[in-house]
C-alpha cells in the first residue's frame, strides 16, 4: 500500500510519501525523499504505546507512538486504511477516537 505518513519526533514534523507493508508482527515503512532517497522503518507493532484511528478533516488515519516518534498515516486511495486497521486488529487492539484526534 502507498500512502501519506507524517512522522514527529522531538517537535519536528516530517511528511513522507511512503509504501506501507506488514509483514507478521512488523509494519514496514519505505519513506521516499525526493527522487533518489528514501529511508526504512521496521516497528514492531506489538510494542507501539498507542494506537488509534480517528478523523483528520473528513479522512481517516491510524495514528500511533513507537518509541521516541509519532505516527500519522493517512488515507490517500481506495481501503488504504481500512485494510491497515484490518491487518493491525490482527496484532493489537485499534482504538477508535472518532473526529476529535488525540494529536494533530
Amino acid at each position: 500500500m502507498e500512502t501519506y505518513v507524517k512522522i514527529q519526533r522531538d517537535g519536528q514534523t516530517n511528511y513522507y510519501y511512503a509504501n506501507i507493508q506488514l509483514q507478521e508482527h512488523h509494519l514496514i515503512l519505505t519513506c521516499t525523499i525526493g527522487a533518489f532517497r528514501s529511508f526504512r522503518r521496521i516497528i514492531d507493532m506489538r510494542k507501539v504505546d498507542y494506537l488509534g484511528e480517528d478523523h483528520y478533516f473528513g479522512a481517516r488515519r491510524i495514528v500511533f507512538s513507537y518509541g521516541e516518534e509519532q505516527y500519522a498515516v493517512f488515507q490517500n486511495g481506495l481501503a488504504v486504511i481500512e485494510e491497515l486497521c484490518h491487518q493491525l486488529s490482527l496484532i493489537s487492539e485499534v482504538q477508535d477516537y472518532g473526529k476529535y484526534p488525540r494529536c494533530s
